[in-house]
């Protein structure tokens, strides 16, 4: 569609499955200066959630993507995107409009409250008044943007008895339970670790963890390098070392080696998106030359 053409309606829909996904995946690369999601988005939809419920499509007459929101319960986040040729105001009212009847809905099923998050980049600020009009309040945390440029590195230094392996070293299972580990909120399970490893843009080379003789996996960090507009650039989503191996700087390490990679390989640079209110993995990150240069705020809605 030429840019500034606007089509005459716009056509709600549920749809799911594998095609649907490759879709929505092509959509958010092809708008990739609209969306906070773009390279880690095959982390996100090869959850559970995505298979277990429909997500929202909205479509032109001609059956192009206009937009979509998937909620995310592991994330207790929604994800969307919008293709602003088609108005965002027209789509934000679409966009809003399905979440009051869906989680309105929800919240009825469930005998009990349930709140809809979403975060709002700088492209799609046009949204804010939107929603602060329907009811949703700015949140007092945010994502911080940090990011580093990415250049020839050595070999990360280990403690004696650890050293650094493909995640294929590892069953989905085991993965998984170390993930669960580090972030229990999130449920990770064996089929979503597949899905991971199945998923557009997955690359094994970028994808580490850290063994000991006695342990399968006591670190890892998965990274996802692709096209932001015209340039390679990296992104690390997720990253942790199992809470009883902490202080041994071996998140670190598999960071340092993950970021040698994806320099070898061409990628410019790297960043990562925890909350801001993580202090601790901020500073983390900081020591290793990331740098913050934007937050994304959330905002929220609670439906009973």
């Amino acid at each position: 569609m030429a840019a500034g053409v606007r089509p005459s309606s716009l056509h709600f829909r549920l749809g799911s499955g594998d095609a649907e996904r490759d879709r929505i995946h092509a959509f958010v690369r092809a708008l990739s200066d609209r969306h906070i999601h773009v390279l880690d988005l095959p982390y996100r939809l090869a959850s559970p959630a995505y298979g277990s419920s429909e997500a929202a499509l909205w479509e032109t007459d001609q059956r192009e993507l206009a937009a979509f929101a998937v909620w995310q319960p592991a994330f207790k986040m929604l994800d969307y995107g919008m293709d602003p040729r088609h108005g965002v105001t027209q789509l934000g009212d679409g966009l809003i409009d399905w979440i009051e009847s869906w989680f309105g809905q929800q919240a009825q099923a469930r005998v009990g409250p349930l709140t809809c998050w979403l975060k709002v980049g700088a492209a799609n600020c046009d949204l804010i008044p939107l929603l602060e009009r329907r009811g949703f309040s700015r949140c007092p945390w945010s994502i911080v943007h940090l990011e580093r440029p990415l250049g020839a590195g050595a070999r990360p230094e280990l403690p004696p008895g650890f050293s650094i392996r493909s995640s294929s070293h590892v069953s989905a299972e085991s993965w998984a339970e170390l993930h669960r580990a580090v972030f229990p909120r999130i449920g990770m399970s064996a089929e979503w670790r597949l899905g991971i490893t199945r998923s557009h843009g997955y690359c094994g080379n970028l994808d580490l963890i850290v063994v000991s003789a006695d342990e399968p996996a006591v670190a890892f960090c998965c990274a996802w390098a692709g096209h932001l507009q015209s340039e390679r650039v990296g992104e690390i989503e997720p990253l942790g070392a199992h809470p009883d191996f902490r202080g041994k700087r071996l998140g670190r390490a598999v960071l340092q080696e993950v970021m040698r990679r994806m320099a070898a390989e061409g990628v410019a640079r790297v960043f990562v998106e925890p909350w801001d209110d993580n202090v601790g993995a901020v500073h983390a990150y900081e020591s290793l030359g990331f740098r913050p240069t934007f937050k994304i705020p959330t905002f929220a809605k609670r439906y009973s």
